[in-house]
Protein backbone atom coordinates (compact mmCIF):
# COMPACT_ATOMS: atom_id res chain seq x y z
CA UNK A 1 0.00 0.00 0.00
CA UNK A 2 2.87 2.38 0.76
CA UNK A 3 4.48 1.53 -2.58
CA UNK A 4 1.18 2.09 -4.43
CA UNK A 5 0.67 5.44 -2.68
CA UNK A 6 4.19 6.49 -3.65
CA UNK A 7 3.60 5.58 -7.31
CA UNK A 8 0.30 7.47 -7.35
CA UNK A 9 1.84 10.50 -5.65
CA UNK A 10 -0.51 10.23 -2.67
CA UNK A 11 0.18 11.10 0.96
CA UNK A 12 -0.49 8.47 3.62
CA UNK A 13 -1.99 8.79 7.10
CA UNK A 14 -1.07 5.78 9.22
CA UNK A 15 -3.96 4.75 11.48
CA UNK A 16 -3.64 2.16 14.24
CA UNK A 17 -5.05 1.33 17.65
CA UNK A 18 -1.66 0.96 19.37
CA UNK A 19 0.91 3.76 19.29
CA UNK A 20 3.79 4.16 16.87
CA UNK A 21 5.89 6.71 18.75
CA UNK A 22 6.99 6.42 22.36
CA UNK A 23 5.57 8.84 24.90
CA UNK A 24 6.48 9.10 28.58
CA UNK A 25 9.20 7.26 30.45
CA UNK A 26 9.93 3.70 29.34
CA UNK A 27 7.17 3.92 26.73
CA UNK A 28 9.27 1.92 24.25
CA UNK A 29 8.80 -1.15 26.41
CA UNK A 30 5.16 -0.51 27.18
CA UNK A 31 2.08 -2.29 25.91
CA UNK A 32 1.08 0.96 24.22
CA UNK A 33 3.52 0.48 21.37
CA UNK A 34 3.18 -1.54 18.17
CA UNK A 35 5.74 -4.32 18.52
CA UNK A 36 7.51 -3.77 15.21
CA UNK A 37 10.96 -2.17 15.42
CA UNK A 38 11.08 -1.64 11.64
CA UNK A 39 7.78 0.26 11.43
CA UNK A 40 9.13 3.72 12.31
CA UNK A 41 11.86 3.52 9.65
CA UNK A 42 9.44 2.08 7.07
CA UNK A 43 7.01 4.96 7.56
CA UNK A 44 9.84 7.47 7.34
CA UNK A 45 11.20 5.91 4.14
CA UNK A 46 7.79 6.46 2.49
CA UNK A 47 7.52 10.03 3.82
CA UNK A 48 4.56 9.31 6.10
CA UNK A 49 4.24 12.37 8.30
CA UNK A 50 1.21 11.62 10.50
CA UNK A 51 -0.04 8.66 12.54
CA UNK A 52 -3.41 8.53 14.28
CA UNK A 53 -3.83 6.15 17.22
CA UNK A 54 -5.54 5.62 20.55
CA UNK A 55 -5.11 2.83 23.12
CA UNK A 56 -3.80 5.14 25.86
CA UNK A 57 -7.10 7.04 25.81
CA UNK A 58 -5.29 10.29 26.49
CA UNK A 59 -5.12 13.36 24.30
CA UNK A 60 -1.55 13.85 23.10
CA UNK A 61 0.48 14.92 20.10
CA UNK A 62 3.96 13.40 19.89
CA UNK A 63 6.71 14.26 17.43
CA UNK A 64 9.80 12.32 16.42
CA UNK A 65 11.78 14.23 13.80
CA UNK A 66 9.33 14.70 10.91
CA UNK A 67 6.77 12.11 12.08
CA UNK A 68 3.84 13.25 14.21
CA UNK A 69 1.37 11.09 16.08
CA UNK A 70 -2.01 12.20 17.37
CA UNK A 71 -3.27 10.00 20.19
CA UNK A 72 -6.99 10.41 20.73
CA UNK A 73 -8.75 10.63 24.06
CA UNK A 74 -11.63 8.34 24.94
CA UNK A 75 -14.95 10.17 24.63
CA UNK A 76 -16.63 8.12 27.36
CA UNK A 77 -14.46 9.67 30.09
CA UNK A 78 -14.78 13.28 31.14
CA UNK A 79 -14.07 15.78 29.59
CA UNK A 80 -15.56 13.71 26.69
CA UNK A 81 -13.25 14.94 23.95
CA UNK A 82 -13.59 14.35 20.23
CA UNK A 83 -10.90 15.33 17.76
CA UNK A 84 -11.26 17.12 14.44
CA UNK A 85 -8.53 16.78 11.82
CA UNK A 86 -8.64 19.31 8.99
CA UNK A 87 -6.53 18.69 5.90
CA UNK A 88 -5.94 21.29 3.20
CA UNK A 89 -3.42 21.47 0.37
CA UNK A 90 -1.01 23.42 2.54
CA UNK A 91 -1.51 22.20 6.13
CA UNK A 92 -3.02 19.88 8.67
CA UNK A 93 -4.67 21.12 11.83
CA UNK A 94 -6.09 19.18 14.76
CA UNK A 95 -8.14 20.21 17.72
CA UNK A 96 -9.91 18.31 20.46
CA UNK A 97 -13.03 19.68 22.10
CA UNK A 98 -15.65 18.31 24.50
CA UNK A 99 -18.66 16.71 22.84
CA UNK A 100 -21.84 18.72 23.29
CA UNK A 101 -23.62 15.76 24.87
CA UNK A 102 -26.79 17.71 25.57
CA UNK A 103 -27.21 18.25 21.82
CA UNK A 104 -25.48 15.28 20.20
CA UNK A 105 -25.47 12.51 22.82
CA UNK A 106 -27.96 9.70 23.16
CA UNK A 107 -30.33 9.67 26.12
CA UNK A 108 -29.00 6.38 27.46
CA UNK A 109 -25.29 6.57 26.65
CA UNK A 110 -22.86 9.37 27.36
CA UNK A 111 -25.60 11.79 28.34
CA UNK A 112 -26.52 9.50 31.20
CA UNK A 113 -22.86 9.40 32.31
CA UNK A 114 -22.65 13.18 32.06
CA UNK A 115 -25.78 13.60 34.20
CA UNK A 116 -24.31 11.25 36.82
CA UNK A 117 -21.10 13.29 36.87
CA UNK A 118 -23.05 16.54 37.28
CA UNK A 119 -25.19 15.11 40.07
CA UNK A 120 -22.09 13.95 41.88
CA UNK A 121 -22.90 10.35 41.06
CA UNK A 122 -19.73 8.48 40.34
CA UNK A 123 -19.06 6.73 37.07
CA UNK A 124 -15.57 6.28 38.55
CA UNK A 125 -17.03 4.20 41.39
CA UNK A 126 -17.46 1.29 38.94
CA UNK A 127 -13.68 0.86 38.83
CA UNK A 128 -13.63 0.24 42.58
CA UNK A 129 -16.63 -2.09 42.76
CA UNK A 130 -14.69 -5.38 42.77
CA UNK A 131 -11.56 -4.30 44.61
CA UNK A 132 -10.89 -6.38 47.73
CA UNK A 133 -9.70 -3.42 49.83
CA UNK A 134 -12.59 -1.14 48.89
CA UNK A 135 -15.13 -2.29 51.45
CA UNK A 136 -12.50 -2.08 54.20
CA UNK A 137 -12.27 1.70 53.74
CA UNK A 138 -14.47 4.09 55.63
CA UNK A 139 -16.53 6.63 53.67
CA UNK A 140 -13.97 9.41 54.08
CA UNK A 141 -11.14 7.25 52.68
CA UNK A 142 -13.36 6.05 49.81
CA UNK A 143 -14.11 9.68 48.93
CA UNK A 144 -10.39 10.52 49.05
CA UNK A 145 -9.58 7.66 46.65
CA UNK A 146 -12.45 8.59 44.32
CA UNK A 147 -11.38 12.25 44.30
CA UNK A 148 -7.84 11.33 43.26
CA UNK A 149 -9.05 8.75 40.75
CA UNK A 150 -11.36 11.31 39.15
CA UNK A 151 -8.56 13.90 39.01
CA UNK A 152 -6.22 11.32 37.49
CA UNK A 153 -8.66 10.03 34.85
CA UNK A 154 -10.06 13.41 33.81
CA UNK A 155 -6.57 14.92 33.54
CA UNK A 156 -5.25 11.86 31.71
CA UNK A 157 -8.13 11.90 29.23
CA UNK A 158 -7.64 15.62 28.58
CA UNK A 159 -3.92 15.10 27.98
CA UNK A 160 -2.82 17.30 30.89
CA UNK A 161 -1.88 14.73 33.53
CA UNK A 162 1.55 16.35 33.78
CA UNK A 163 -0.12 19.54 35.03
CA UNK A 164 -1.56 17.77 38.09
CA UNK A 165 1.18 15.19 38.63
CA UNK A 166 2.69 16.93 41.66
CA UNK A 167 -0.75 17.58 43.16
CA UNK A 168 -1.54 13.86 42.97
CA UNK A 169 1.86 12.69 44.21
CA UNK A 170 1.85 15.15 47.13
CA UNK A 171 -1.76 14.51 48.14
CA UNK A 172 -2.04 13.01 51.64
CA UNK A 173 -4.30 10.30 50.19
CA UNK A 174 -1.89 9.25 47.42
CA UNK A 175 -0.53 6.13 49.15
CA UNK A 176 -4.05 5.00 50.07
CA UNK A 177 -5.10 5.63 46.47
CA UNK A 178 -2.22 3.52 45.13
CA UNK A 179 -2.78 0.81 47.74
CA UNK A 180 -6.44 0.43 46.77
CA UNK A 181 -5.62 0.08 43.08
CA UNK A 182 -2.47 -2.04 43.55
CA UNK A 183 -4.42 -5.28 43.11
CA UNK A 184 -5.94 -4.20 39.78
CA UNK A 185 -4.40 -3.30 36.45
CA UNK A 186 -5.05 0.37 37.30
CA UNK A 187 -2.35 0.50 40.01
CA UNK A 188 0.72 -0.39 37.92
CA UNK A 189 -0.67 1.61 34.99
CA UNK A 190 -1.24 4.75 37.09
CA UNK A 191 2.18 4.44 38.75
CA UNK A 192 3.78 4.09 35.30
CA UNK A 193 2.03 7.19 33.99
Amino acid sequence: QLEDAKQWGESVLFVSHHNVLPGGSDAEGSSYMIRNPELRDLLESYHVRLCLSGHRHSQEIIRDKELYEIISAIPAISPHLVGTLTITDSKLSYRAEPIDLETFGSTDGLVSALKQERMGGDTFRKATANLKNWDRLDTEDQNTVLRLFRLFMVSYSAGNLANVREDILNDSGYELFMDVFAESNYGPWMRYL
